[in-house]
């Protein structure tokens, strides 16, 4: 875990990519996430507030998404995180 400059919060990284699971930091911060659905072994990355892809291994899932209309940094946090869960609230 580390504190990323960019997004001015902790971020846990792996081999330079963003790793899933709950962290305290998410409860009331709609940060890049993978989603509440997300474990330890769920794995991705983000592009400037237009691209962000992960997958879960265990889930045998893929994610994928990328838009040409940008918002405010607010913004696009939450609608990661809303895609994200709604991904996960699909495969339940």
């Amino acid at each position: 875990d580390g504190h990323d400059g960019e997004v001015n919060r902790t971020v846990r990284y792996g081999l330079g990519l963003h790793l899933g699971g709950e962290r305290e930091t998410l409860r009331d911060d709609p940060s890049p996430t993978m989603g509440d659905g997300s474990s330890v072994r769920t794995f991705g990355h983000a592009g400037n507030r237009s691209c962000y892809a992960w997958a879960d291994p265990d889930a045998e899932l893929v994610f994928a998404f990328n838009t040409n209309y940008l918002l405010s940094w607010y913004e696009h946090k939450r609608r990661w995180k809303e895609l994200a869960d709604a991904v996960w609230a699909a495969i339940d």
